[in-house]
């Protein structure tokens, strides 16, 4: 999630080498800016929060809330199927939406008035076929009050589940960020001989792009 992510390079800075957020900004943004088109597009937000009347609902009618072809592939669609089906996961889902409206969004505002800054080199992918141009314009312009090192803004040609839906271009980007020789002196980060990036899997990448400690 782009917000725990976020929160770790805020309050961890010497751990933290580079940090790509996807489809995601600082969630004091979103709700400073939220109006009648965000209430429209992101009601869940809002709902999820009410934990407990939204654990019923979901409870009550899990494919109405997380139907089976929220997920691409068959695996893939087997384990949200599975986890979104469990009520411990389900509960743990509401709590981070609970959290994001209840602590997350004062922990931004005070790191604001504070003048905190994200100290590493920020990525920011987009889908470019979801709604974040349209509710938030150039999605990587809302960074530039936390950062002054974006290094990466690419929109991928994609709706919200970017790495299923388009892996390639996902992987290219984030290879094309970690790396950067100036991100840090890990060799795997590193352009390898011939001037080739290394040959690492999406999966890999994605995990880097989180958080890399």
């Amino acid at each position: 999630m782009a917000d725990q992510a976020f929160r770790l390079a805020m309050d961890f800075p010497a751990s933290v080498a580079g940090l790509i957020v996807m489809d995601g900004i600082p969630i004091f943004e979103i709700l400073s800016r939220a109006d009648w088109r965000f209430a429209k597009s992101w009601f869940r937000w809002f709902f999820f929060a009410q934990s407990e009347k939204a654990e019923a609902a979901i409870q009550t009618r899990p494919d109405l809330w997380c139907p089976a072809e929220s997920a691409d592939g068959e695996e893939n669609r087997a384990d949200y199927l599975a986890a979104t089906r469990n009520p411990a996961v389900v509960r743990g889902m509401l709590a981070d939406y609970q959290a994001g409206l209840e602590f997350d969004y004062d922990d931004d505002r005070r790191d604001k008035e504070a003048g905190r800054r994200i100290k590493c080199p920020v990525g920011v992918l987009w889908s470019r076929y979801d709604d974040m141009e349209s509710l938030f314009g150039d999605p990587a312009t809302r960074w530039t009050g936390w950062t002054d090192q974006i290094a990466l803004r690419h929109g991928i040609a994609s709706g919200h589940h970017m790495a299923e839906e388009a892996p390639d271009e996902v992987a290219d980007q984030l290879r094309l960020f970690f790396c950067r020789d100036a991100l840090t002196s890990d060799p795997s980060h590193k352009v390898a001989a011939g001037g080739k990036p290394r040959q690492r899997s999406a999966t890999k990448l994605i995990g880097e792009a989180s958080i890399d400690l």
